[in-house]
């Protein structure tokens, strides 16, 4: 029993990273972009045009890597 809960505790610290199938792929990256935008509102927007955010390019690398 400890042992699924620990594994529980695992997966929901990962799943930020995780996307979980290709079908909710644009649902999960709308969720993320929501998230960010609620979770730090002083950042600025992104713009396509400009080099993006730091912030971004870990995950998105993390996400590729999978």
């Amino acid at each position: 029993m400890e042992h699924l809960i620990s594994m529980l505790r695992h997966l929901s610290e990962r799943r930020r990273l995780s996307v979980i199938s290709m079908s909710n792929c644009n649902e999960y990256k709308q969720k993320r972009e929501h998230l960010r935008d609620i979770s730090s509102p002083t950042l600025p927007p992104y713009h396509p045009s400009g080099p993006p955010p730091p912030q971004r390019r870990p995950r998105k690398s993390a996400l590729n890597s999978r």
